[in-house]
């Protein structure tokens, strides 16, 4: 990670007069590397600057995040069925031994998986973009109602401003915040929709009831929260602000509306039951059906144990592939819950096998957001002539008052 450095956009030379001031736009731009602190590789308390050096721990870490999605009890059971079914066709169905076309695996297992994946990561890119306009239309409101300008008897001064007394501003401000904890919380919820919940065994018929009751009581929270929103700025037109920016602002609300939708979509429906189950379950039982395969592969000119080893050691291989594809099939199910159950969201320092890598990171999103929106407030009093050097950066404390 690079640390940036606050530079001055526009400082003025030491040899400009004061008769004559120098237009900085007549000045090349600052190099990025003069403004950039570059920072060392760490490994440990170990420094280093050799690129080569990272190149190759991101090379051995790979094989790292490869083995978290081969950590499963499924690929276990795989290959385990596997292997006994490749032993007994070994010493006792020799005769069956027959070598069988590629075209069938493909088609019965990578070609849905594969499409799955497709579908996956095209909902996490939808995901993102959707993200993106939700809170930048969130942000756009909020740095309005602190930094647009109406005209009043007094003349003119800022929309915010016309908020004089402490519960209405302590009410803008709640209602922000209470929105943005309402997207982290319905987003987080554990997704449903899965094989246990569709045969109802277990109680699991139970669970996906409560799991769909609280998505949907979230989701209500923020619905409301848009709907206060809008009732907001509403209330700006009443305060002074023209119809013609009230509309404006009525379309950013809008777009939070729209994109919320989208979102709930993306999270409540995804890859169909029947296909993600086939795929399981064919997975594991195609040890056995490619047994026969597996020994005619192993050759005769090797001696019987060393044949055996090949053939024991193709198939676990086979199922290993297999079975990481489809975890990471199942990883892009739900866009949103980049985490496991129970788990802190914004704790790094986790076991490698309770952490999941392609999931949108919704607390992170909004605790960004939550910080802009605090900095938007103290620098709302601010000329537009400050640089942006001396522009305050501000802390991360909450946006509540107390």
């Amino acid at each position: 990670m690079m640390d940036l450095a606050v530079v001055a956009v526009c400082e003025p030379p030491a040899e400009a007069t004061t008769t004559q001031e120098q237009n900085c736009l007549e000045r090349p731009l600052r190099k990025p590397e003069e403004s950039i602190r570059r920072v060392p590789y760490r490994c440990g308390d170990v420094e280093y600057r050799s690129n080569t050096l990272a190149d190759m721990l991101n090379f051995f870490a790979s094989f790292v995040v490869v083995a978290q999605a081969v950590m499963g009890a499924d690929i276990l059971l795989g290959c385990g069925v596997a292997c006994v079914s490749t032993w007994c066709c070994w010493y006792f169905g020799r005769e069956l031994e027959w070598s069988m076309s590629q075209n069938f695996l493909s088609m019965a297992v990578v070609f849905p998986v594969t499409q799955g994946i497709g579908m996956g990561f095209n909902r996490r890119e939808a995901a993102l973009r959707d993200f993106g306009v939700l809170l930048a239309n969130v942000r756009s409101v909020w740095e309005s109602l602190l930094t647009w300008q109406v005209k009043g008897e007094h003349g003119w001064r800022r929309l915010a401003e016309n908020y004089e007394d402490d519960e209405s501003r302590r009410a803008y401000r709640q209602l922000f915040h209470e929105l943005l904890e309402a997207l982290a919380t319905y987003f987080e919820v554990p997704r449903v929709q899965r094989a246990r919940h569709t045969v109802g065994c277990c109680y699991a018929g139970q669970e996906e009831a409560e799991l769909v009751a609280i998505a949907r009581q979230q989701r209500a929270v923020v619905d409301r929260g848009i709907g206060r929103m809008r009732r907001l700025v509403q209330d700006m037109k009443c305060r002074g602000l023209p119809g013609g920016e009230v509309h404006r602002l009525d379309s950013y609300v809008n777009a939070v509306g729209v994109s919320f939708e989208r979102l709930a979509a993306l999270k409540e429906y995804r890859t169909p039951r029947a296909l993600r189950s086939y795929a399981r379950v064919y997975i594991i039982i195609m040890g056995a059906l490619y047994a026969p395969d597996y020994v005619a592969i192993a050759g005769v000119s090797a001696p019987a144990d060393v044949q055996l080893t090949v053939a024991l050691v193709y198939a676990c291989m086979i199922q290993v592939v297999m079975g990481s594809l489809f975890h990471v099939m199942i990883g892009l199910e739900d866009p949103f819950t980049g985490r496991r159950r129970g788990q802190p969201p914004l704790k790094r320092n986790l076991p490698l096998w309770d952490k999941e890598l392609d999931g949108v990171c919704v607390p992170e999103l909004v605790e960004g957001t939550r910080k802009q929106l605090l900095h938007i407030e103290r620098e709302a009093n601010l000329s537009w002539k400050e640089a942006l050097s001396e522009m305050p950066l501000g802390r991360s404390e909450d946006m509540r008052e107390t």
